[in-house]
């Protein structure tokens, strides 16, 4: 399977970090992703969710035996659209909905790149990218 990562990882427009010529592993670390712009909260939520899917069905359960692609889309899509009818925390964890989506991303992101992911996806129609630009409206000139 492909793995679907960029080959180059762009480091945006933010300042990168200060030059420290006393230390020589600056100049490699520069050029690899920049972890810290991860919000820490964001991290923390979804490691609470992760601890309670460990307790409850096993720690990396989803490496042991492959998984469903759309059994985690549509659990992360529940916990959205509960997030966005007003709905904060889920009735069972008690946890942050938002946190519930990310640790559905990451078991999902980890399976495909690790090739333990089974894709029971669609096939391929491009027609949601295609609708998408078919729907956008151009920005207004200010």
């Amino acid at each position: 399977m492909k793995k679907p990562f960029p080959v180059s990882i762009p480091r945006g427009p933010f300042p990168p970090a200060a030059d420290n010529p006393d230390n020589p592993k600056d100049k490699f670390g520069k050029v690899k992703p920049c972890v810290s712009l991860i919000p820490p909260v964001a991290i923390l939520a979804e490691a609470l969710v992760a601890a309670l899917g460990a307790h409850k069905y096993g720690p990396f359960n989803w490496r042991e035996k492959p998984v469903n692609a759309r059994t985690y889309a549509d659990a992360a899509m529940r916990h959205l659209q509960a997030w966005l009818d007003g709905d904060e925390l889920d009735d069972e964890s008690r946890v942050s909905h938002l946190a519930h989506v990310r640790s559905c991303m990451a078991i999902l992101i980890d399976a495909q790149s690790t090739g333990n992911m089974i894709d029971d996806r669609f096939k391929t129609s491009h027609g949601v990218r295609d609708f998408i630009a078919a729907a956008t409206r151009p920005v207004p000139k200010t």
